[in-house]
């Protein structure tokens, strides 16, 4: 094979590569909590909160830039768009709605 060939080869398989990568990048959300929920056994206060939803279904839960708990979750996709909503069981946040997503959090 000639060097060229080769260098195409090289050049469109980094291509690839690089192009992968982006496919399964984190989803991020935003959260707003009107009252106090646990996650994980993590106090979370009233308030904004950013939600990363990683490609392996772990959600990060961010105050600011802080990282203040992490959970895993069961994605479920909705027939329809609804309003984004959460809900509380005895304190714990179990489930969030993010338009056309259902998130079963299991670590709550």
């Amino acid at each position: 094979m000639s060097k060229r060939l080769i260098s195409l080869l090289v050049m469109v398989t980094l291509a690839v590569l690089v192009c992968g990568t982006g496919f399964a990048a984190a989803k991020t959300h935003r959260l707003t909590l009107s009252q106090q929920a646990k996650v994980s056994g993590v106090e979370l206060r009233p308030g904004e909160y950013r939600l990363k939803i990683n490609p392996d279904n772990e959600v990060e839960i961010y105050d600011g830039k802080q990282l203040v708990a992490k959970t895993k979750a069961e994605v479920k996709p909705l027939e329809r768009e609804l309003p984004n909503s959460v809900t509380l069981r005895n304190g714990n946040l179990v489930e969030i709605r993010l338009k056309k997503e259902k998130l079963i959090l299991l670590g709550s």
